[in-house]
């Protein structure tokens, strides 16, 4: 007896796909198409915001055919998870190779400030980052890649100030945090007002104050 539309079983939705291009991929590390996309796609979403990225305009303006969109990224949240990851991860390449180069101490802490600062000046990337931030929030893709890129930022914000701090440490995690928070709104104030606001104050005073708080904990712990 065939089924009338009240027998209709709604079967759970299958899930979204994964993205195709692992998060850890650097741009200079992509194939030269696949970087070309991700470059063009940044130009367009700094000219013409978030409504400029369309598949076509992002393919004729960086000179491929529009289906290397999908086979390097497989759609477009594929590529735009590749130019989040190299907004946020390929700024923070020369900063961590300085800060893994320095002995633990207050050097090193003055050192990750500096290479903050110097991330947080590419006002470029935030604008670009901060116009995709309501598309990341409301994609259910988009959001754990992006919020697992920000574990990772977090993590070297504790490495370069508290190396060796135990995974539980609430303490060493809310300075992850902190920081990560510190940059992006330094970055927006810097956006906003950049006539008036000092950046380069902000980062020195960052700098002072968690070298007082990490000699607090060397203190509290001896």
């Amino acid at each position: 007896m065939s089924g009338s539309s009240d027998d209709h079983i709604d079967m759970p939705a299958a899930p979204p796909p994964p993205l195709p291009l692992p998060a850890d991929v650097p741009l200079t590390a992509m194939p030269s198409v696949a970087r070309a996309l991700v470059e063009a796609a940044r130009r367009l979403l700094v000219a013409g915001g978030f409504r400029a990225l369309t598949l076509e305009a992002i393919a004729l303006e960086a000179g491929e055919n529009k289906a290397m969109v999908r086979y390097y990224f497989g759609d477009k949240d594929g590529l735009l998870a590749a130019l989040v990851d190299s907004l946020i991860r390929d700024n923070q390449v020369a900063a961590n190779a300085e800060m893994r180069a320095l002995q633990p101490g207050p050097k090193r802490i003055h050192a990750w400030a500096d290479g903050l600062r110097r991330v947080a000046a590419d006002t470029e990337s935030f604008y670009a980052l901060f116009s995709l931030v309501p598309h990341i929030i409301g994609s259910k893709r988009l959001r754990p890649r992006i919020a697992d890129l920000y574990e990772w930022y977090r993590g070297l914000n504790i490495e370069a100030c508290l190396p060796g701090a135990e995974a539980q440490d609430r303490h060493a995690a809310g300075l992850g945090a902190l920081l990560t928070a510190v940059v992006d709104g330094i970055a927006l104030q810097s956006l906003l007002d950049p006539d008036r606001f000092d950046p380069d104050a902000a980062f020195l005073a960052l700098g002072d104050m968690v070298e007082a708080y990490v000699e607090k904990r060397r203190e509290a712990s001896s």
